[in-house]
């Protein structure tokens, strides 16, 4: 079976996307999984707010049943002038779709 681009805005990307989370919080990672899983079209960054926050401390992971877990990671972020910073200093592909998560406080 082949996948197919889908388009998105002016691009025409893979339809597969790594979410906002912990592994999007640092813009390295997602220039890393941009630049070696052609797979992935679409990366989304960590929720980024208008000021850094600490978010929660540990314990952040609960399980509530065999095999469910949450978590409550607080919104863990550096700011947003600070994490356009390190993002405008990345070497992001043209064919990757890069979806940005904002919160506002």
């Amino acid at each position: 079976m082949k996948i197919e681009k889908i388009l998105i805005g002016d691009k025409k990307v893979m339809p597969f996307t790594i979410p906002s989370g912990i592994v999007t919080t640092d813009v390295s990672c997602l220039e890393k999984m941009a630049q070696e899983i052609p797979e992935l079209g679409i990366l989304t960054t960590k929720s980024i707010g208008p000021s850094a926050r600490e978010g929660n401390r540990e314990p952040i992971l609960a399980q509530y049943i065999p095999g469910g877990f949450v978590n409550a990671v607080g919104l863990t972020n550096p700011g947003a002038e600070e994490f356009a910073r390190k993002l405008s200093s990345i070497n992001f592909p043209k064919e990757k779709f890069l979806l940005a998560s904002i919160f506002g406080r």
